[in-house]
């Protein structure tokens, strides 16, 4: 469920949010009020009518209950906003790979030509040419020693950025609704 559709709306559903909870005696804590709030929107037609069978019956809301209803609503919508959160920002990551790489490939390509235009001035050159075109290979080594070491740190910090990104996908649903971290 995307929250940005209720923005106009917000204030109000929060407000008649806590009176049902204050109606029914449900503790103000946040696990609660996305349960009322979202009863409320009338955002989650399932969770709506599984709210509306329990008052019909006068059932009261338990600490049980709501966690039950919250396992049973939310943690697959809340696991698949990360799932779909890390997917974008995998995706991200790759691109800026994608990239750098593509990037750090012409650069190789340009080193390469200097390389050559020096061989070719070794052979063919009188000491002012040979001299110049040592300068421009010392020159072109130290910008592929500069772009490679750009390449680095953005090797790293991507590399730190999937780590984060393997982390957050060690976590899992158990049988019960619960998060774990897997080790």
């Amino acid at each position: 469920m995307t929250y940005s559709k209720f923005q106009d709306t917000a204030p109000d559903l929060a407000q008649e949010a806590l009176r049902l909870m204050d109606a029914h005696g449900v503790a103000p804590h946040p696990r609660n009020f996305e349960i009322w709030f979202n009863y409320a929107s009338d955002g989650m037609p399932e969770l709506r009518k599984a709210m509306d069978a329990l008052i019909e019956a006068g059932e009261p809301f338990t600490a049980e209950r709501a966690e039950k209803l919250y396992g049973e609503y939310f943690t697959l919508m809340n696991e698949g906003m990360q799932v779909s959160d890390a997917t974008y920002r995998l995706e991200t990551e790759l691109d800026r790979l994608v990239d750098a790489f593509g990037e750090a490939g012409g650069d190789t390509r340009e080193f390469t030509a200097a390389l050559a235009t020096f061989a070719t001035a070794l052979h063919d050159s009188d000491e002012e040419d040979l001299k110049a075109a040592v300068g421009r290979i010392v020159g072109a080594t130290d910008e592929m020693r500069r772009r490679n070491a750009a390449l680095e740190n953005q090797l790293e910090d991507s590399l730190g950025e999937i780590k984060l990104l393997q982390a957050d996908m060690c976590l899992t649903s158990t049988p019960m609704g619960h998060t774990e971290v897997i080790a």
